[in-house]
């Protein structure tokens, strides 16, 4: 329902704002999806996350920031 319009909504005007980068604004989606669903299973339904988990997500960001930068 309105998430899911709100999702795509944020998405378009994200390519609108960085049209000529739109490798950063589709990884950088798809990382925050992953952190979303990361952070929420760690706070709503109280999960553990390693370090290879983190570290992998921390690396994520990492790799996005440097992308965004050599653009």
């Amino acid at each position: 329902g309105g998430f899911n319009f709100a999702n795509i909504a944020l998405y378009v005007q994200a390519h609108v704002l960085l049209k000529d980068s739109p490798a950063i604004v589709f990884a950088g989606m798809n990382l925050l999806v992953v952190v979303f669903g990361v952070l929420s299973g760690m706070i709503i339904f109280k999960e553990r996350t390693d370090w290879k988990a983190m570290l992998g997500l921390i690396l994520g960001v990492l790799g996005i920031l440097c992308l965004a930068k050599a653009m």
